[in-house]
Protein backbone atom coordinates (compact mmCIF):
# COMPACT_ATOMS: atom_id res chain seq x y z
CA UNK A 1 0.00 0.00 0.00
CA UNK A 2 1.76 3.39 -0.78
CA UNK A 3 1.60 6.78 1.79
CA UNK A 4 -1.07 8.33 -0.13
CA UNK A 5 -3.82 5.29 -0.21
CA UNK A 6 -3.05 4.68 3.50
CA UNK A 7 -4.29 8.01 3.61
CA UNK A 8 -7.48 7.29 2.05
CA UNK A 9 -10.95 6.30 3.99
CA UNK A 10 -12.58 3.35 3.55
CA UNK A 11 -16.23 3.52 2.57
CA UNK A 12 -18.71 0.48 3.01
CA UNK A 13 -21.28 -0.53 0.65
CA UNK A 14 -23.64 -3.77 1.26
CA UNK A 15 -26.71 -4.24 -1.09
CA UNK A 16 -27.75 -7.49 -2.69
CA UNK A 17 -28.61 -5.42 -5.78
CA UNK A 18 -25.66 -5.58 -8.04
CA UNK A 19 -26.94 -2.65 -10.27
CA UNK A 20 -27.27 0.05 -6.86
CA UNK A 21 -24.07 -1.22 -5.95
CA UNK A 22 -22.86 -0.08 -9.45
CA UNK A 23 -24.84 3.41 -9.40
CA UNK A 24 -23.65 4.21 -5.87
CA UNK A 25 -19.80 3.66 -6.63
CA UNK A 26 -20.27 5.76 -9.20
CA UNK A 27 -21.31 8.50 -7.75
CA UNK A 28 -19.23 8.30 -4.54
CA UNK A 29 -15.94 7.59 -6.92
CA UNK A 30 -15.27 11.59 -7.19
CA UNK A 31 -15.03 11.68 -3.16
CA UNK A 32 -11.23 9.87 -4.54
CA UNK A 33 -11.88 7.48 -1.44
CA UNK A 34 -11.37 3.80 -0.92
CA UNK A 35 -15.10 1.88 -1.83
CA UNK A 36 -15.10 -1.84 -0.82
CA UNK A 37 -18.63 -3.32 -2.10
CA UNK A 38 -20.45 -5.95 -0.79
CA UNK A 39 -23.89 -7.97 -1.77
CA UNK A 40 -25.02 -9.64 1.79
CA UNK A 41 -24.83 -8.76 5.64
CA UNK A 42 -22.32 -11.79 5.99
CA UNK A 43 -19.94 -10.68 3.75
CA UNK A 44 -19.98 -7.22 5.54
CA UNK A 45 -19.75 -8.93 8.76
CA UNK A 46 -16.41 -10.52 7.51
CA UNK A 47 -14.64 -7.04 5.94
CA UNK A 48 -15.51 -5.85 9.50
CA UNK A 49 -12.95 -8.08 11.20
CA UNK A 50 -10.56 -6.99 9.45
CA UNK A 51 -10.69 -3.76 7.93
CA UNK A 52 -11.75 -0.03 9.39
CA UNK A 53 -14.42 2.07 7.62
CA UNK A 54 -15.45 5.36 7.87
CA UNK A 55 -18.96 4.85 6.71
CA UNK A 56 -21.09 1.95 6.05
CA UNK A 57 -23.76 2.30 3.52
CA UNK A 58 -26.10 -0.70 4.27
CA UNK A 59 -29.27 -1.50 2.47
CA UNK A 60 -32.18 -2.52 4.84
CA UNK A 61 -34.27 -4.77 2.55
CA UNK A 62 -31.57 -8.09 1.51
CA UNK A 63 -31.85 -11.89 1.71
CA UNK A 64 -30.64 -13.77 4.65
CA UNK A 65 -29.28 -11.06 7.24
CA UNK A 66 -31.05 -7.96 6.30
CA UNK A 67 -29.82 -4.98 7.04
CA UNK A 68 -31.33 -4.37 10.66
CA UNK A 69 -30.07 -7.64 11.66
CA UNK A 70 -26.18 -6.78 9.93
CA UNK A 71 -26.64 -3.49 11.69
CA UNK A 72 -27.58 -4.91 15.28
CA UNK A 73 -24.60 -7.82 14.65
CA UNK A 74 -22.08 -4.36 13.85
CA UNK A 75 -23.04 -2.69 17.16
CA UNK A 76 -22.16 -5.98 18.97
CA UNK A 77 -18.34 -6.18 17.71
CA UNK A 78 -16.18 -3.69 19.53
CA UNK A 79 -13.92 -2.92 16.61
CA UNK A 80 -17.27 -1.45 14.85
CA UNK A 81 -19.41 -0.60 16.96
CA UNK A 82 -18.86 3.24 16.74
CA UNK A 83 -18.87 2.98 12.66
CA UNK A 84 -21.45 5.08 11.69
CA UNK A 85 -24.36 3.35 9.95
CA UNK A 86 -26.12 4.88 6.38
CA UNK A 87 -29.48 2.76 6.19
CA UNK A 88 -30.38 2.93 1.86
CA UNK A 89 -34.39 1.79 1.42
CA UNK A 90 -36.73 2.10 -0.95
CA UNK A 91 -39.44 2.42 1.49
CA UNK A 92 -41.15 5.95 2.86
CA UNK A 93 -41.63 4.30 6.38
CA UNK A 94 -41.30 5.90 9.68
CA UNK A 95 -41.01 2.70 11.27
CA UNK A 96 -38.26 1.73 9.13
CA UNK A 97 -36.43 5.58 10.27
CA UNK A 98 -37.13 4.92 13.90
CA UNK A 99 -36.03 1.24 14.28
CA UNK A 100 -32.70 2.10 11.61
CA UNK A 101 -31.93 5.13 15.14
CA UNK A 102 -32.87 2.48 17.46
CA UNK A 103 -30.11 0.04 16.37
CA UNK A 104 -27.48 2.94 16.37
CA UNK A 105 -28.07 4.36 12.90
CA UNK A 106 -26.64 8.02 12.12
CA UNK A 107 -28.41 8.74 8.92
CA UNK A 108 -31.74 7.48 6.93
CA UNK A 109 -31.33 7.78 3.04
CA UNK A 110 -34.53 7.23 0.70
CA UNK A 111 -33.01 5.91 -2.68
CA UNK A 112 -32.72 6.60 -5.28
CA UNK A 113 -30.92 10.22 -3.29
CA UNK A 114 -29.31 12.90 -5.33
CA UNK A 115 -25.39 12.47 -5.80
CA UNK A 116 -25.17 16.05 -4.53
CA UNK A 117 -27.03 14.50 -1.43
CA UNK A 118 -25.18 11.26 -1.41
CA UNK A 119 -21.93 12.77 -1.83
CA UNK A 120 -22.68 15.44 0.92
CA UNK A 121 -23.65 12.98 3.59
CA UNK A 122 -21.16 10.43 2.81
CA UNK A 123 -18.04 13.09 2.87
CA UNK A 124 -19.26 14.62 6.01
CA UNK A 125 -18.23 11.29 7.47
CA UNK A 126 -14.93 10.87 5.59
CA UNK A 127 -14.19 14.32 6.63
CA UNK A 128 -14.68 13.11 10.51
CA UNK A 129 -13.12 9.50 10.03
CA UNK A 130 -10.13 11.09 9.02
CA UNK A 131 -9.46 14.21 11.61
CA UNK A 132 -10.43 10.92 14.05
CA UNK A 133 -7.32 9.20 12.56
CA UNK A 134 -5.20 12.48 13.03
CA UNK A 135 -5.95 12.49 16.26
CA UNK A 136 -5.25 8.92 17.32
CA UNK A 137 -2.24 8.81 15.16
CA UNK A 138 -1.28 12.16 17.44
CA UNK A 139 -2.30 10.64 20.23
CA UNK A 140 -0.25 7.34 19.47
CA UNK A 141 2.90 9.56 18.74
CA UNK A 142 2.36 11.14 21.98
CA UNK A 143 2.16 7.89 23.84
CA UNK A 144 5.19 6.93 22.14
CA UNK A 145 7.43 9.73 22.69
CA UNK A 146 6.69 9.55 26.21
CA UNK A 147 7.67 6.45 26.50
CA UNK A 148 11.08 6.65 24.35
CA UNK A 149 11.76 9.29 26.81
CA UNK A 150 10.92 7.50 29.60
CA UNK A 151 13.21 4.35 28.54
CA UNK A 152 16.03 7.67 27.75
CA UNK A 153 15.72 8.55 30.99
CA UNK A 154 15.93 5.59 32.70
CA UNK A 155 18.84 4.33 30.77
CA UNK A 156 20.64 7.75 31.57
CA UNK A 157 20.09 6.76 35.57
CA UNK A 158 20.99 3.74 34.97
CA UNK A 159 24.08 4.26 33.74
CA UNK A 160 24.69 6.79 35.75
CA UNK A 161 24.23 4.36 38.44
CA UNK A 162 26.43 1.71 36.27
CA UNK A 163 29.02 4.85 36.41
CA UNK A 164 29.12 5.33 39.92
CA UNK A 165 29.39 1.81 41.12
CA UNK A 166 32.42 1.84 38.66
CA UNK A 167 33.77 4.89 40.48
CA UNK A 168 33.23 3.15 43.61
CA UNK A 169 34.96 -0.27 43.65
CA UNK A 170 37.83 1.32 41.53
CA UNK A 171 38.96 3.55 44.01
CA UNK A 172 37.65 0.44 46.79
CA UNK A 173 40.24 -2.28 44.51
CA UNK A 174 42.88 0.68 43.66
CA UNK A 175 43.28 1.69 47.26
CA UNK A 176 44.40 -1.32 48.84
CA UNK A 177 46.78 -2.61 45.75
CA UNK A 178 48.85 0.69 46.17
CA UNK A 179 49.38 -0.54 49.87
CA UNK A 180 50.65 -3.82 48.65
CA UNK A 181 52.67 -2.91 45.83
CA UNK A 182 54.58 0.35 47.67
CA UNK A 183 55.05 -1.53 50.87
CA UNK A 184 56.11 -4.71 48.82
CA UNK A 185 58.48 -1.96 46.87
CA UNK A 186 60.02 -0.57 49.70
CA UNK A 187 60.37 -3.68 51.27
CA UNK A 188 62.63 -5.13 48.54
CA UNK A 189 64.98 -2.19 48.85
CA UNK A 190 66.13 -3.27 52.63
CA UNK A 191 68.44 -5.81 53.15
CA UNK A 192 66.51 -8.88 53.56
CA UNK A 193 67.46 -12.52 54.30
CA UNK A 194 66.95 -14.78 51.01
CA UNK A 195 63.91 -16.70 52.01
CA UNK A 196 62.41 -13.12 52.56
CA UNK A 197 63.52 -11.80 49.85
CA UNK A 198 62.06 -14.43 47.25
CA UNK A 199 58.53 -14.53 49.67
CA UNK A 200 57.92 -10.68 48.82
CA UNK A 201 59.59 -11.25 45.23
CA UNK A 202 56.15 -13.58 44.65
CA UNK A 203 54.00 -10.88 45.77
CA UNK A 204 55.07 -8.08 44.23
CA UNK A 205 54.97 -10.22 40.67
CA UNK A 206 51.38 -11.71 41.75
CA UNK A 207 50.22 -8.65 43.07
CA UNK A 208 50.87 -6.82 39.57
CA UNK A 209 49.13 -9.70 37.69
CA UNK A 210 46.42 -8.77 40.28
CA UNK A 211 46.19 -4.85 39.02
CA UNK A 212 46.22 -6.34 35.70
CA UNK A 213 43.25 -7.85 36.05
CA UNK A 214 41.60 -5.98 38.24
CA UNK A 215 42.45 -2.63 35.39
CA UNK A 216 40.85 -4.91 32.99
CA UNK A 217 38.17 -6.13 34.21
CA UNK A 218 37.53 -2.38 35.18
CA UNK A 219 38.24 -1.25 31.84
CA UNK A 220 36.18 -3.58 29.50
CA UNK A 221 32.82 -2.73 32.20
CA UNK A 222 33.83 1.34 31.61
CA UNK A 223 34.19 0.50 27.74
CA UNK A 224 30.66 -1.40 27.82
CA UNK A 225 28.98 0.92 29.99
CA UNK A 226 30.49 3.69 27.65
CA UNK A 227 31.39 5.93 30.72
CA UNK A 228 35.36 5.35 29.09
CA UNK A 229 36.27 8.44 26.52
CA UNK A 230 39.47 9.99 25.31
CA UNK A 231 41.17 12.65 26.83
CA UNK A 232 43.10 14.94 24.53
CA UNK A 233 46.58 16.15 26.54
CA UNK A 234 50.27 17.11 25.49
CA UNK A 235 52.35 13.91 25.69
CA UNK A 236 55.83 13.37 25.18
CA UNK A 237 55.87 10.02 23.09
CA UNK A 238 59.61 9.21 23.75
CA UNK A 239 59.27 9.47 27.96
CA UNK A 240 56.27 6.92 27.39
CA UNK A 241 58.36 4.59 25.48
CA UNK A 242 61.16 4.83 27.63
CA UNK A 243 58.72 3.77 30.71
CA UNK A 244 58.17 0.98 28.69
CA UNK A 245 61.10 -0.32 27.90
CA UNK A 246 62.42 0.35 31.80
CA UNK A 247 59.20 -1.99 33.14
CA UNK A 248 59.06 -4.48 30.27
CA UNK A 249 63.27 -4.74 30.17
CA UNK A 250 63.11 -6.16 33.69
CA UNK A 251 60.42 -8.76 32.71
CA UNK A 252 62.30 -10.11 29.86
CA UNK A 253 65.06 -10.08 31.57
CA UNK A 254 63.79 -12.33 34.12
CA UNK A 255 62.58 -14.56 31.15
CA UNK A 256 66.04 -14.89 29.49
CA UNK A 257 65.13 -12.89 26.57
CA UNK A 258 66.31 -10.11 24.51
CA UNK A 259 64.05 -6.67 24.65
CA UNK A 260 64.52 -3.41 22.73
CA UNK A 261 63.00 -0.09 21.90
CA UNK A 262 63.35 0.62 18.12
CA UNK A 263 62.30 4.22 17.12
CA UNK A 264 62.51 5.92 14.29
CA UNK A 265 64.08 9.15 14.27
CA UNK A 266 61.25 10.98 11.93
CA UNK A 267 58.54 10.05 15.43
CA UNK A 268 58.01 13.31 16.55
CA UNK A 269 58.00 13.34 20.62
CA UNK A 270 56.17 16.11 21.38
CA UNK A 271 52.14 15.26 20.61
CA UNK A 272 48.63 15.70 21.57
CA UNK A 273 46.38 12.52 22.74
CA UNK A 274 45.43 10.01 25.05
CA UNK A 275 48.86 9.33 26.87
CA UNK A 276 47.48 6.40 29.43
CA UNK A 277 45.22 4.72 26.51
CA UNK A 278 48.06 4.79 24.09
CA UNK A 279 50.20 3.30 26.60
CA UNK A 280 47.99 0.78 28.11
CA UNK A 281 47.53 -0.57 24.22
CA UNK A 282 51.21 -1.11 23.80
CA UNK A 283 51.27 -2.26 27.75
CA UNK A 284 49.02 -5.01 26.67
CA UNK A 285 50.74 -6.11 23.36
CA UNK A 286 53.78 -5.85 25.29
CA UNK A 287 52.35 -8.26 28.23
CA UNK A 288 50.78 -10.79 26.08
CA UNK A 289 54.59 -10.62 23.65
CA UNK A 290 56.81 -11.64 26.60
CA UNK A 291 54.05 -13.96 28.22
CA UNK A 292 54.05 -16.23 25.10
CA UNK A 293 57.59 -15.93 24.43
CA UNK A 294 59.89 -18.29 25.91
CA UNK A 295 63.09 -17.74 24.13
CA UNK A 296 64.39 -15.11 21.55
CA UNK A 297 63.01 -11.74 21.41
CA UNK A 298 60.68 -9.09 22.03
CA UNK A 299 61.10 -5.72 20.01
CA UNK A 300 58.47 -2.54 19.90
CA UNK A 301 58.96 -1.11 16.96
CA UNK A 302 57.56 2.93 16.40
CA UNK A 303 57.63 4.57 13.15
CA UNK A 304 55.67 7.25 11.17
CA UNK A 305 53.47 5.97 8.47
CA UNK A 306 52.75 9.74 7.51
CA UNK A 307 52.71 13.15 9.12
CA UNK A 308 51.64 16.51 8.30
CA UNK A 309 51.78 19.98 9.99
CA UNK A 310 48.77 18.80 11.99
CA UNK A 311 48.57 15.36 12.34
CA UNK A 312 51.05 12.15 12.55
CA UNK A 313 50.09 8.67 11.98
CA UNK A 314 52.42 6.80 14.18
CA UNK A 315 52.45 3.03 13.66
CA UNK A 316 53.24 0.61 16.45
CA UNK A 317 54.50 -3.20 15.75
CA UNK A 318 54.98 -5.96 18.90
CA UNK A 319 57.53 -8.24 17.20
CA UNK A 320 58.06 -11.60 18.82
CA UNK A 321 59.67 -15.44 18.89
CA UNK A 322 57.08 -16.70 20.88
CA UNK A 323 54.38 -19.78 20.16
CA UNK A 324 52.28 -17.90 17.20
CA UNK A 325 48.84 -17.92 16.38
CA UNK A 326 46.95 -20.05 13.74
CA UNK A 327 45.08 -18.43 10.75
CA UNK A 328 41.36 -19.60 12.48
CA UNK A 329 41.93 -18.02 15.63
CA UNK A 330 43.49 -14.47 14.46
CA UNK A 331 40.40 -12.94 14.23
CA UNK A 332 39.02 -15.07 17.69
CA UNK A 333 41.64 -13.25 19.76
CA UNK A 334 40.68 -9.77 20.06
CA UNK A 335 37.12 -11.07 21.69
CA UNK A 336 36.61 -10.96 25.23
CA UNK A 337 37.45 -13.21 27.52
CA UNK A 338 39.19 -15.17 24.58
CA UNK A 339 42.60 -16.93 24.24
CA UNK A 340 44.01 -19.77 21.84
CA UNK A 341 43.51 -22.57 23.87
CA UNK A 342 41.59 -22.87 27.16
CA UNK A 343 45.24 -24.60 28.57
CA UNK A 344 46.68 -21.24 28.27
CA UNK A 345 45.53 -19.70 31.31
CA UNK A 346 46.53 -21.78 33.58
CA UNK A 347 49.74 -22.12 31.75
CA UNK A 348 50.48 -18.56 31.46
CA UNK A 349 47.77 -16.75 33.76
CA UNK A 350 45.33 -13.86 32.18
CA UNK A 351 41.80 -13.58 31.56
CA UNK A 352 41.79 -13.01 27.31
CA UNK A 353 40.88 -9.51 28.39
CA UNK A 354 43.72 -7.34 27.11
CA UNK A 355 43.62 -8.01 23.00
CA UNK A 356 39.87 -7.10 23.67
CA UNK A 357 40.59 -4.23 25.38
CA UNK A 358 43.68 -2.71 23.06
CA UNK A 359 40.87 -3.17 19.90
CA UNK A 360 38.47 -1.05 21.07
CA UNK A 361 40.51 1.43 22.52
CA UNK A 362 42.19 1.80 18.89
CA UNK A 363 39.11 1.64 17.24
CA UNK A 364 37.81 4.87 19.76
CA UNK A 365 41.33 6.49 18.40
CA UNK A 366 40.60 6.13 15.00
CA UNK A 367 42.98 3.91 14.14
CA UNK A 368 43.76 0.64 12.53
CA UNK A 369 45.24 -2.61 13.77
CA UNK A 370 46.51 -6.07 11.82
CA UNK A 371 47.78 -9.19 13.06
CA UNK A 372 50.74 -11.56 11.32
CA UNK A 373 51.41 -14.72 13.51
CA UNK A 374 52.68 -17.96 12.25
CA UNK A 375 52.67 -21.02 14.93
CA UNK A 376 55.87 -21.94 16.42
CA UNK A 377 57.34 -18.92 14.26
CA UNK A 378 56.19 -15.51 16.05
CA UNK A 379 53.96 -13.09 15.60
CA UNK A 380 53.73 -9.44 15.15
CA UNK A 381 50.90 -7.13 16.34
CA UNK A 382 50.43 -3.46 14.88
CA UNK A 383 48.65 -0.69 15.31
CA UNK A 384 48.48 2.85 13.51
CA UNK A 385 46.84 6.12 15.75
CA UNK A 386 46.37 9.58 14.32
CA UNK A 387 48.22 12.07 17.04
CA UNK A 388 48.05 15.67 17.05
CA UNK A 389 51.39 17.37 16.33
CA UNK A 390 51.93 19.54 19.68
CA UNK A 391 53.76 22.67 17.70
CA UNK A 392 54.50 24.81 21.21
CA UNK A 393 57.39 22.25 21.85
CA UNK A 394 58.07 22.33 25.49
CA UNK A 395 61.37 22.38 27.03
CA UNK A 396 62.04 18.36 27.81
CA UNK A 397 63.01 17.60 31.64
CA UNK A 398 65.29 14.69 31.15
CA UNK A 399 65.63 15.00 35.17
CA UNK A 400 62.14 12.90 35.37
CA UNK A 401 63.02 10.70 32.51
CA UNK A 402 65.62 9.61 34.09
CA UNK A 403 64.01 9.18 38.06
CA UNK A 404 61.47 7.23 36.10
CA UNK A 405 63.71 4.41 34.67
CA UNK A 406 66.23 4.26 37.54
CA UNK A 407 66.40 1.40 39.33
CA UNK A 408 67.86 2.50 42.66
CA UNK A 409 65.46 5.50 42.79
CA UNK A 410 63.51 4.27 46.08
CA UNK A 411 66.92 3.53 48.33
CA UNK A 412 69.11 6.51 46.26
CA UNK A 413 68.46 10.19 47.79
CA UNK A 414 68.38 12.61 45.73
CA UNK A 415 71.13 15.18 44.78
CA UNK A 416 68.73 17.78 44.05
CA UNK A 417 67.85 20.47 47.29
CA UNK A 418 65.34 19.00 49.17
CA UNK A 419 61.62 19.35 48.48
CA UNK A 420 58.41 20.07 50.99
CA UNK A 421 55.56 18.22 50.23
CA UNK A 422 52.36 18.39 51.79
CA UNK A 423 50.24 14.76 51.46
CA UNK A 424 46.54 15.19 51.83
CA UNK A 425 45.36 11.77 52.21
CA UNK A 426 42.80 9.58 54.60
CA UNK A 427 44.42 6.13 54.21
CA UNK A 428 47.19 5.49 56.63
CA UNK A 429 48.77 2.66 54.83
CA UNK A 430 49.35 5.13 52.06
CA UNK A 431 50.03 8.00 54.25
CA UNK A 432 53.02 6.04 54.96
CA UNK A 433 53.54 4.07 51.73
CA UNK A 434 54.25 7.93 50.38
CA UNK A 435 56.56 9.38 53.29
CA UNK A 436 58.90 6.43 53.33
CA UNK A 437 59.17 6.93 49.70
CA UNK A 438 60.02 10.26 49.94
CA UNK A 439 61.50 10.52 53.08
CA UNK A 440 64.24 8.20 51.16
CA UNK A 441 65.05 10.87 48.56
CA UNK A 442 65.68 13.35 51.30
CA UNK A 443 62.53 15.09 50.63
CA UNK A 444 60.22 16.35 53.99
CA UNK A 445 56.67 15.43 54.02
CA UNK A 446 53.96 17.09 55.93
CA UNK A 447 50.76 14.64 56.41
CA UNK A 448 47.22 15.90 56.78
CA UNK A 449 44.69 13.12 57.21
CA UNK A 450 41.52 15.30 55.33
CA UNK A 451 40.92 17.93 53.27
CA UNK A 452 40.26 20.55 55.80
CA UNK A 453 43.03 19.74 57.59
CA UNK A 454 45.18 19.96 54.36
CA UNK A 455 43.74 23.80 53.57
CA UNK A 456 44.67 24.64 57.33
CA UNK A 457 48.33 23.34 57.17
CA UNK A 458 48.50 25.10 53.24
CA UNK A 459 47.37 28.40 55.07
CA UNK A 460 49.86 28.54 57.62
CA UNK A 461 52.68 26.80 55.57
CA UNK A 462 54.84 27.04 52.46
CA UNK A 463 55.16 23.55 50.53
CA UNK A 464 56.87 23.32 47.48
CA UNK A 465 54.27 20.28 45.98
CA UNK A 466 51.12 19.38 47.23
CA UNK A 467 49.60 15.56 46.80
CA UNK A 468 45.97 15.77 46.84
CA UNK A 469 43.84 12.63 47.19
CA UNK A 470 40.06 12.94 45.78
CA UNK A 471 38.69 10.98 48.29
CA UNK A 472 38.54 12.31 51.84
CA UNK A 473 36.14 12.50 54.47
CA UNK A 474 34.73 15.88 55.73
CA UNK A 475 36.38 17.92 52.56
CA UNK A 476 36.62 16.11 49.52
CA UNK A 477 40.50 16.82 47.29
CA UNK A 478 38.15 19.06 45.07
CA UNK A 479 36.72 21.30 47.48
CA UNK A 480 40.33 21.33 49.14
CA UNK A 481 42.12 22.54 46.24
CA UNK A 482 39.47 24.83 45.55
CA UNK A 483 39.63 26.43 49.00
CA UNK A 484 43.64 26.54 48.77
CA UNK A 485 43.56 28.10 45.49
CA UNK A 486 41.51 31.29 47.04
CA UNK A 487 44.57 31.42 49.68
CA UNK A 488 46.41 34.69 49.49
CA UNK A 489 50.31 34.42 48.53
CA UNK A 490 52.26 31.84 46.81
CA UNK A 491 50.20 29.26 44.91
CA UNK A 492 52.14 25.87 44.81
CA UNK A 493 51.41 22.99 42.50
CA UNK A 494 49.00 20.83 43.26
CA UNK A 495 48.87 16.76 42.56
CA UNK A 496 46.24 14.32 42.35
CA UNK A 497 46.02 11.54 43.92
CA UNK A 498 43.06 9.73 42.17
CA UNK A 499 41.72 5.78 42.84
CA UNK A 500 39.11 6.59 39.81
CA UNK A 501 40.54 6.93 36.75
CA UNK A 502 37.20 7.61 35.09
CA UNK A 503 35.73 9.60 32.71
CA UNK A 504 36.39 13.40 32.97
CA UNK A 505 38.95 12.98 36.26
CA UNK A 506 41.73 14.81 34.00
CA UNK A 507 38.85 17.67 33.03
CA UNK A 508 37.87 18.05 36.48
CA UNK A 509 41.43 17.90 37.85
CA UNK A 510 42.56 20.82 35.83
CA UNK A 511 39.35 22.86 36.00
CA UNK A 512 39.68 22.35 40.24
CA UNK A 513 43.16 23.74 40.35
CA UNK A 514 45.72 20.99 39.68
CA UNK A 515 48.26 21.02 37.67
CA UNK A 516 48.71 16.98 37.41
CA UNK A 517 47.37 13.43 38.74
CA UNK A 518 48.47 10.26 39.52
CA UNK A 519 46.91 6.62 39.44
CA UNK A 520 46.38 4.55 41.80
CA UNK A 521 48.26 2.10 42.88
CA UNK A 522 50.87 4.88 42.87
CA UNK A 523 53.94 3.78 41.26
CA UNK A 524 56.33 4.80 43.57
CA UNK A 525 59.01 6.12 40.49
CA UNK A 526 56.68 7.79 38.77
CA UNK A 527 55.24 9.50 42.10
CA UNK A 528 59.15 10.72 42.86
CA UNK A 529 60.00 11.14 39.35
CA UNK A 530 56.51 13.68 38.90
CA UNK A 531 57.12 15.17 42.69
CA UNK A 532 60.99 16.60 41.74
CA UNK A 533 60.36 17.17 38.13
CA UNK A 534 57.07 19.56 39.20
CA UNK A 535 59.28 21.48 42.02
CA UNK A 536 62.25 21.28 39.15
CA UNK A 537 60.25 23.57 36.52
CA UNK A 538 58.00 25.23 39.42
CA UNK A 539 55.27 24.81 38.45
CA UNK A 540 53.70 27.47 40.76
CA UNK A 541 50.50 29.28 39.91
CA UNK A 542 50.87 33.11 39.77
CA UNK A 543 50.96 34.59 44.45
CA UNK A 544 47.03 35.60 44.60
CA UNK A 545 46.43 38.92 46.51
CA UNK A 546 43.59 38.99 48.85
CA UNK A 547 40.85 40.98 48.27
CA UNK A 548 40.69 44.75 50.17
Amino acid sequence: MTPIESNKAKLLIVDDDFGKLMAIEAVLQSLDQTLVSVTSGEEALRRLLTDDFAVILLDVNMPGLDGFETAELIRRRQRSEHTPIIFLTAYADDAFAVRGYALGAVDYLLMPATPEMLRAKIGVFVDLFQKSEQVRLQAEQRVLLAQEQAARVEAERASVAKSQFLTNISHELRTPMTAIIGMTDLSLMETLPTNVREYLSAVQTNAHLLLELLNEILDLSKLEAGTLTLESAPLQLRNILGELKHTFGHRANQKGLKFEVVIDPAVPNYLIGDSLRLRQIIFNLLTNAIKFTERGRVTLDVRVESCCDREAWIRFAVIDTGIGISTIDQDRIFAPFTQVDASTTRRRDGAGLGLAISADLIRAMAGSRSVRSELGRGSEFRFTVPLLVDRRKLDDVPHAASIASSPDVLSEPSSRPPIRVLLAEDTATNQLLVRHALNKRGHQVVVAGDGRTAVDYARRGQYDVILMDLQMPDMDGFEATAAIRKLPGRQPPIIALTAHTMVGDRERCLSAGMQDYLSKPIDLRQLIAIVEQTAQVSVNLPTRIPSS
